[in-house]
């Protein structure tokens, strides 16, 4: 995608423009994970916006789920920690913020430390709903103890 979205189209048609234009505005990639894991830092980092308030503190920085778009259009979501979410607002989740928008994320990121703890229902709930839309999913070691 970035490929794409840097190349020079200047010869390009219209048509072809509109289409790599469409593609970029509908990528979407989720980003979830127990709270103070570092998931507003990984966004921050990847999306190159320094405008993302991230904290090191012991506090969780994001208390909403927000969605910032970097540069090149892609849609970032940032999720509050999922320790405390039920399966029911998990799947509230999913539907309001993509099924009914009818935008599935292209990609989802799992952010976990070794300590950090999670509903296990939740995760499964979450980990089948992203594979029944065939949506990649990346396991990220934010932070590691040592």
């Amino acid at each position: 995608l970035l490929d794409i979205r840097t190349r020079n189209y200047s010869n390009t048609g219209i048509a072809d423009a509109k289409a790599i234009e469409k593609i970029s505005s509908e990528f979407e990639i989720l980003v979830f994970g127990p709270a103070r894991v570092g998931k507003s830092t990984l966004i921050r980092e990847l999306s190159g916006d320094e405008q993302i308030r991230t904290s090191a503190g012991l506090n969780a920085c994001t208390q909403t789920t927000t969605a910032y778009t970097d540069q090149f259009g892609v849609r970032w979501w940032d999720t509050r920690g999922i320790e405390q979410w039920t399966e029911a607002e998990a799947r509230s989740f999913l539907t309001e913020k993509f099924l009914d928008r009818h935008i599935i994320p292209r990609a989802a990121i799992f952010c976990r430390t070794a300590g950090a703890l999670a509903n296990t229902p939740v995760l499964q709930l979450l980990f089948r709903e992203l594979e029944s839309h065939g949506i990649a999913l990346f396991y990220f070691v934010t932070r590691w103890p040592f």
